[in-house]
Order: structure tokens, then sequence, then C-alpha cells
């Protein structure tokens, strides 16, 4: 077939030919190349945003949580008006449960760089359970409260149930 054709469709035949294997080779191949490369660009940016996505679901799941625990532990007055409240509700619990406090008195704050910590001394003298249920509420929502120390004694020797505790609770606060 090759030789059927005359000199000059010889070359138009090796110019055209020339011409394809050149398109092929710099146009064709190159851009079929470039398009698998832009489409796995496409994939990992993909898998990139589904993944941002997922984060960013999660973080405003976390949000709602941190938002909760600030609403709880933020301090919205003076460190004054803060101990004064504390106290007022260590009084509240203990008087729910019917339980007298001899003494009650607050420690110096302990501010910190993410905190303010607050500290109260308390002293109640009543039945074992009475005491146990008053530091469960205490630690319950929404007071929240840590037992730094406790020292529980015996009140009276005629009296085997009665309980004198010592509690020193403790609270952060965010300022």
């Amino acid at each position: 077939m090759f030789n059927r054709l005359t000199s000059r469709e010889r070359v138009i035949f090796m110019a055209c030919l020339f011409l394809a294997v050149v398109i092929y080779k710099f146009v064709f191949n190159p851009l079929v190349n470039n398009q698998k490369s832009l489409n796995q660009k496409i994939e990992k940016v993909k898998k990139k945003y589904v993944k941002s996505q997922r984060i960013l679901q999660e973080a405003k799941s976390i949000q709602g949580v941190y938002d909760q625990y600030l609403s709880e532990f933020k301090q919205l007055e003076s460190n004054e008006q803060t101990i004064a409240y504390l106290i007022s509700e260590v009084e509240k619990v203990a008087t729910q449960i019917n339980l007298v406090i001899s003494d009650l008195k607050p420690k110096p704050v302990k501010p910190d760089k993410n905190f303010n910590y607050y500290s109260i001394s308390i002293s109640i003298e009543g039945s074992w359970t009475d005491i146990l249920k008053l530091i469960h509420l205490l630690q319950s929502r929404p007071y929240l409260f840590e037992v730094e120390e406790m020292n529980l004694d015996r009140a009276s020797q005629r009296n085997p149930e009665s309980v004198r505790a010592y509690l020193l609770l403790g609270k952060n606060y965010i300022p």
C-alpha cells in the first residue's frame, strides 16, 4: 500500500504521521496526564473538605459543651460577691438537710492565670448520713464543689449517731 503512493503523497503521509506523533506526544498526552493529576488533586481536596466538615461538626458539639461549662464556671461578680454567694449556697444546702453549721469561714482567694480558686472551711454536727448527704449534694450539680479536706469525729459519747465534721470545700471560677 505504501508502494502505490507517489512521492508527494508519501511526504504528506509522513508529515501527517509526524504531526500526529508530535500532537499525541506534546499535546494530547500532557493533557491526559494533567487531567489525571487534577483529578487526584480534586479527590485530595474533597477528602480534606469532608474531614474539615466532620471536624467543624465536632467543634460545634464541643462548643456547646464548652458554653455549658463556661456558664457554670464563669465568675460574674467580684471576688467578695462570689465568696458570699458560695457561702449562702452551702448554708442553703445545709439548712435543707437540717444540719447546723457551727463554723463557716472563707479562705483567701487563690488567683491563677486561668481561674480563681475559692475555699470555704465548714464545721457541722449531725448524723453520719446527713453529713454524707450534704457532701453528695455539694459535689453534684449545680454546686460542683470539691472536698479538699475532710475530718470526721464522734460528737458525743452519749449519741453514737452524731458526728462532728470539718470540711474544706473548694471551687474554681473562670474570671
